[in-house]
C-alpha cells in the first residue's frame, strides 16, 4: 500500500476513535485500532518504531503518514510515531 492510498483510507477515520491496540518492544511493532461509528475497525500496524508519543485512546483528527529520508512518521493531533520499516492497514489483527 502506498502513502497516497493509506492516507486516503486514514482520512475516512477523522472523528472516529483510535486506540493503542498492541505494542511489542521486542519486535518494534505497534498496532493502532481505528474505528468509526457502526463500522468494523481496522488496524494500522507500524514496524520498526523508534519514537512513540501517543495516549492509549484518542479521537482522530487528521491522521496521516509521511515519508522522510530513511523513516516514516504517523501523526495526528498530539500523536507522533516514527518508524523505519513499513506500515500495513489490516481488517484483522493477529499479534503473532
Amino acid at each position: 500500500m502506498n502513502l497516497l492510498d493509506v492516507n486516503r483510507n486514514l482520512a475516512h477515520f477523522r472523528g472516529g476513535k483510535c486506540r493503542l491496540w498492541d505494542f511489542s518492544p521486542s519486535h518494534d511493532r505497534l498496532a493502532i485500532e481505528l474505528s468509526h461509528a457502526g463500522e468494523q475497525p481496522v488496524y494500522l500496524v507500524l514496524l520498526g518504531c523508534t519514537y512513540i508519543q501517543l495516549p492509549t485512546m484518542w479521537m482522530a483528527g487528521t491522521p496521516t503518514i509521511e515519508g522522510r529520508e530513511s523513516a516514516f512518521t504517523f501523526a495526528d493531533e498530539g500523536v507522533k510515531v516514527v518508524f523505519a520499516h513499513e506500515f500495513q492497514l489490516r481488517d484483522e489483527y493477529d499479534h503473532r
